[in-house]
């Protein structure tokens, strides 16, 4: 690779051909007594210099040529020489050791005593036009067909030839307009000429030449997706002249690294295009290798531009992208002045970009406090309307207000740039940044910052960031088990049937019915806490997760009232802690013989010397099952033996008085049934539930056999 930067001339070895911008037009003469001469058109040629192989004994003529892109694009043979493949500059082998190469101000005439060895039909291929291939694609200076002074006059003309009849002289009048206008930077007047064009003929779509022109009209008119499919069409793949404006293309959409690459060792192809072609590309590749860290490239770059004619706005640019120059290099103060002097007097875009510049230097410094930061950004906003400049800026924003621990305000700015600009590099990054910050504020504890239905509602907010998997099972879980601490169980039994619906299989699908039924029992809809165990079913469970889902499925039959198949659903288990549920669903019934006689088996081992709280509870609640089941000798036996103990325990006083042969009045015993009925020793094969729900009055009118 060939590039010049300023004087100086850069070359880069590597596997990637370049290939010359432009081909040295030849022409042949015939001089009377000198035979066949050739004519190789160098404009402004160097000395001819002679470079050999001292090993094999060959010798290369090369000519150097100051104008850049100017070489040739593949290898001419003729009988007396070569002239060789060139990104740059003039290169002949010669086959004859009586060959000359002569420099004039034509260009370089070759040679040989008697005339070249050149045949009449070698002399009308030379003649004749260059193969499609050979030619430039795009050749805007002479595309604007005389100065700019004289463009109403020549599109007048032009406009005049495109209403001649239809026909190749029709198609080419079109082309030709649609050359000027792209030549002009008339970007919309362009696409209107190329697609009535193509409408008309849509088999021309296959020249690369149009395919291009089309490709640049779209790009000068902000249609990025139709330019680059255009441009990066398999028919134009290769062809070095469009790299810049395809770069343009991926700086329009945030890609610096793509757009360094693609500009990489083009430089020389912005110095053939008219100067206002060559700033815009020129500023965008200087961005481009500031974006990478690249200060040499860079610096040369924005030389190359300052020495062109620019307006005022591209003259901004260029004093903006010269701070972030002098910040790479470590100036950060003179930087900074650059960009507020821009941003007081420049043009709207690089007004803004500097502005932005400057903040986001001043907080890394520590010189300007984050909440000011946000401040000033938030104005910014409504500065320009750039979707890169914007995205960057919403980005910046976002971060900031992490830093401050405000989860809400940074994704609603990161979720509206992502929303806004899908197509700018860096859209999906930003996304998963989006669902780590929400992973991290529920997964790591921050939420706990929060008021549980403050958690809730950002959660729903940005609910779609939930992560896939355990880790979203978690989050949900936590924040689930934090609503029913305060008691708002609906909203942790909404959380939880969204995950069983939508994200849930298998036993973990049963696992969360579970969970839910027993918040559905909490929040008194025992039928509800059916539906959930039943649609969480599932084949082959472990024997602790099927025990437990069978006692939540008794317990929600029981407040349904459905005692009989209650009982029938544990049945056949006799644990002390489906006893458990057995004693509540016959007390519940007010079958009090038998809700007496399963007491009996849960107290029988106790320790009569020594009871503790939940154990004087069970006997409490036996003495008054006894009691209203009229069972005296048990109750003498219960007085007998457990009597003294319950004497030191908190519930002496109640015990004496059902047990102790004086019933309390029949308004006071109703109540100390109602009270046993609500102890928590009823609740144990439940233990992860809140202890704030009442349980429902004993039900006087059923009677279970």
């Amino acid at each position: 690779m060939v590039r010049r930067e300023g004087t100086v001339w850069v070359v880069k070895i590597g596997s990637e051909r370049q290939r010359a911008i432009q081909n040295f037009p030849i022409t042949v003469e015939t001089k009377a007594g000198k035979g066949v001469a050739m004519l190789i058109k160098v404009e402004e040629p160097g000395a001819v210099s002679v470079i050999r192989d001292d090993v094999v004994g060959d010798a290369i003529y090369a000519v150097p040529v100051y104008r850049t892109g100017r070489g040739m694009r593949r290898i001419r043979r003729f009988p007396d020489f070569e002239i060789l493949r060139s990104p740059q500059g003039l290169a002949v082998r010669p086959l004859t050791d009586s060959l000359r190469l002569e420099a004039t101000p034509a260009g370089i005439l070759v040679t040989k005593p008697g005339g070249l060895d050149i045949s009449p039909a070698a002399v009308a291929m030379i003649k004749r036009k260059p193969h499609a291939k050979d030619e430039t694609l795009l050749d805007l200076a002479a595309w604007r067909v005389g100065p700019v002074s004289d463009f109403q006059k020549v599109e007048h003309a032009l406009v005049r030839h495109v209403t001649q009849p239809k026909g190749v002289r029709r198609n080419a009048a079109r082309l030709g307009l649609a050359r000027f206008y792209v030549s002009h930077g008339m970007g919309s007047e362009a696409v209107g000429v190329v697609n009535t064009l193509l409408t008309d003929n849509p088999q021309l779509l296959q020249d690369p030449g149009v395919r291009a022109l089309r490709g640049i009209a779209n790009y000068l008119v902000g249609h990025y997706a139709e330019a680059d499919a255009d441009l990066s069409h398999p028919s134009l793949a290769g062809i070095r002249e469009l790299y810049p404006w395809r770069a343009g293309i991926a700086t329009a959409r945030g890609d610096w690294a793509g757009a360094y690459r693609l500009f990489v060792d083009t430089d020389i192809i912005l110095e053939t295009l008219p100067s206002d072609f060559a700033v815009k590309l020129g500023l965008l590749a200087a961005e481009a290798s500031l974006s990478l860290g690249e200060k040499e490239i860079s610096e040369a770059r924005l030389a190359a531009v300052e020495s062109l004619p620019a307006n005022g706005g591209q003259r901004d640019q260029l004093a903006y992208l010269k701070g972030h120059l002098l910040k790479l290099k470590g100036h950060t103060a003179k930087a900074l002045e650059a960009w507020e002097t821009v941003a007081s007097k420049g043009v709207r875009p690089s007004r803004a970009k500097a502005a932005f510049a400057r903040i986001n230097t001043l907080v890394e410094a520590g010189t300007l406090k984050i909440p000011e930061a946000i401040e000033q950004l938030e104005k910014l906003q409504f500065t320009w309307r750039n979707s890169v400049f914007e995205f960057d800026l919403l980005n910046k924003l976002g971060d900031l207000h992490a830093q401050q621990r405000d989860l809400r305000s940074a994704l609603v700015t990161l979720r509206q740039a992502v929303t806004l600009f899908k197509d700018i590099k860096g859209a999906q990054y930003l996304t998963q940044r989006m669902r780590d910050m929400f992973r991290k504020f529920y997964l790591e504890g921050e939420a706990d910052r929060l008021e549980p239905v403050v958690a809730l509602g950002l959660y729903n907010e940005f609910r779609e960031l939930t992560p896939t998997g355990s880790d979203g099972d978690k989050m949900i879980r936590l924040l689930s088990e934090r609503l029913i601490k305060v008691d708002l169980l609906e909203d942790a039994a909404k959380l939880l049937d969204h995950q069983i619906r939508f994200r849930l299989n298998g036993e973990e699908r049963a696992v969360a019915g579970a969970r839910l039924a027993e918040i559905l029992l909490l929040d008194a809809k025992p039928q509800e806490a059916l539906t959930a165990l039943a649609a969480s079913e599932y084949g082959t469970m472990r024997a602790p997760l099927s025990e437990k889902r069978r006692h939540l499925e008794a317990a929600a039959l029981m407040d349904s009232r459905r005692y009989d198949e209650a009982l029938k659903n544990i049945a056949e288990d006799f644990s002390s802690e489906f006893d458990m549920l057995r004693a509540h669903i016959y007390w519940r019934a007010g079958n009090w013989q038998k809700a007496s006689r399963v007491l009996a088996r849960l107290t029988g081992d106790l320790d009569a010397q020594e009871l503790k709280d939940q154990d004087a509870d069970l006997l409490l609640r036996r003495a008054v099952a006894l009691g209203l089941a009229n069972d005296f000798s048990g109750m003498k036996f219960l007085r007998d033996r457990f009597g003294a103990a319950m004497e030191k325990s908190k519930e002496a006083a109640s015990f004496k008085a059902v047990a102790g042969g004086k019933l309390l009045q029949a308004n006071n015993f109703s109540e100390l049934a109602r009270r046993t009925g609500e102890l928590d020793t009823f609740r144990a094969f439940m233990k992860t539930l809140s202890p704030k729900r009442a349980a429902p009055k004993p039900d006087q009118t059923t009677v279970l056999n």
